[in-house]
């Protein structure tokens, strides 16, 4: 696997935006203001492909593209594991992120009010296993795979620590750990979001091998974030204020919904800060 590298955002359209963009990064560079951000770049297909050579931006990396130059900032993808990416976060190290809401992360982060896009956790098992759920208990018998660092809800955090104080949980850091283990029979079952999931077993020739069950365990929707702690955002409202504006816009003109459409996702409406929504 090629090692992750740091990006420059591209402006999504050709011709006079990115050049634009590029005179900007150069004044910027030249004049050594202070308006580059650091934005949080982690393995999560088919929104971030952890700057993978030879894989496409994803869709974060494209609405960043689109909408970061109207805030007046160009972005710095720069890539860690989830669990450090979050203490980045806390810290300012890391300026933007997109995250679903929580009580935990509204402390050390300022979020936007126009969502981006939703995703839905689902257990995943081996196609040929005849194994159905209709709730987490369901999932007791089975060897729970988990990722480090994943946070999916305040219920399936409960059930993970449960399952972690039996001993029936086995964590890994990667996606694609989780596959492994699954395929070689080492878990029986893990939770990822779908949309991710389906993206990569297209992707590795794997869509027959490993099936989701009908159990929606979390549906989150996310937004565009500043660190409550970044010193590159002095202003992070306004920040996040005109970043709304132009996904706003975005979704009016067709162009939000065709870059979600492009990585198979569904758009979603505007649903407010509590960070539940639906598709459009």
């Amino acid at each position: 696997m090629a090692e992750p590298r740091p990006w420059v955002v591209r402006a999504r359209s050709a011709g006079v935006g990115v050049i634009a963009l590029a005179l900007t990064l150069a004044a910027v560079i030249a004049g050594g203001e202070d308006k580059a951000v650091v934005i949080a770049d982690h393995d999560w297909a088919p929104f971030l492909f952890a700057g993978k050579r030879g894989a496409p931006d994803g869709i974060i990396k494209e609405l960043m593209g689109l909408c970061l130059p109207a805030t007046g900032f160009v972005g710095d993808f720069q890539y860690y594991p989830i669990k450090r990416m979050f203490v980045y976060l806390e810290k300012g190290r890391i300026d933007v992120n997109v995250m679903s809401h929580s009580a935990e992360r509204e402390a050390y982060a300022m979020y936007g009010r126009e969502p981006i896009f939703t995703s839905t956790y689902r257990p995943f098992v081996l196609a040929d296993r005849d194994i159905h759920a209709d709730s987490l208990s369901a999932l007791d018998p089975l060897r729970l795979g988990d990722l480090a660092g994943l946070e999916v809800s305040p219920e399936y955090g409960e059930y993970l620590e449960s399952r972690r104080r039996r001993g029936t949980l086995t964590t890994t850091t990667t996606q694609e750990s989780l596959i492994r283990m699954l395929l070689a029979g080492r878990i029986d079952v893990f939770v990822l979001p779908r949309e991710s999931l389906a993206w990569t077993l297209k992707e590795g020739g794997l869509e027959d091998r490993i099936k989701a069950l009908d159990l929606d365990v979390r549906s989150n929707t996310y937004f565009v974030t500043v660190s409550r702690a970044s010193t590159h955002v002095p202003e992070p409202r306004a920040f996040l204020d005109a970043f709304d504006r132009c996904i706003a816009e975005a979704k009016r003109s067709g162009a939000h919904r065709e870059i979600l459409e492009k990585y198979g996702v569904t758009a979603v409406r505007r649903t407010g800060a509590e960070g539940r929504g639906g598709a459009e």
